[in-house]
């Protein structure tokens, strides 16, 4: 079976997510700030009348925000991995299939770090290794953080 990934870069490190996951990749735009959103939110963006969490994934993999600079991309993920969902990353690779058999698959998805819950697994690409992260399990985890902070700010509101 082959796969062909999108490839991205966060903090100077190669990602690649399927290409069957991603529904347009457009420019940065301003998002607006939401209150009480999670830190890896950046905010919300309008992308011709939709509305779309943008996340940051320079906060997400790494905990510090990204910059936006002209190499700066939104990844807008089909509605099958998440709704109105858009990654911001610091720049865009080409994008390469591969066999299943050119993929070391990870299987271990109980570990507690962010990176560690979307891997799919990993992959040569030039002469470095990238790291293949799977939309739906982001997706999943993405709403779940999402409803969670709305939670607990539902609690302190009503405390």
């Amino acid at each position: 079976m082959s796969l062909t990934f999108l490839g991205f870069d966060v903090a100077g490190k190669g990602y690649g997510i399927n290409l069957a996951a991603v529904r347009e990749v457009t420019l940065p735009m301003p998002p607006v700030t939401v209150p009480l959103a999670p830190k890896f939110v950046r905010g919300l963006v309008n992308l011709r009348g939709e509305l779309v969490v943008l996340v940051d994934m320079g906060f997400w993999l790494w905990g510090k925000p990204s910059e936006i600079t002209q190499h700066s991309r939104i990844l807008l993920l089909n509605p099958s991995c998440s709704d109105a969902t858009g990654l911001l990353v610091d720049g865009l690779r080409e994008a390469r299939t591969f066999h299943s058999s050119d993929m070391l698959v990870s299987d271990n998805n109980e570990d507690s770090t962010p990176l560690a819950r979307i891997l799919q697994g990993l992959c040569k690409w030039d002469d470095g290794v990238i790291t293949l992260v799977d939309a739906g399990k982001f997706g999943q985890i993405l709403e779940k953080a999402i409803d969670a902070k709305s939670d607990d700010s539902t609690e302190s509101k009503t405390l």
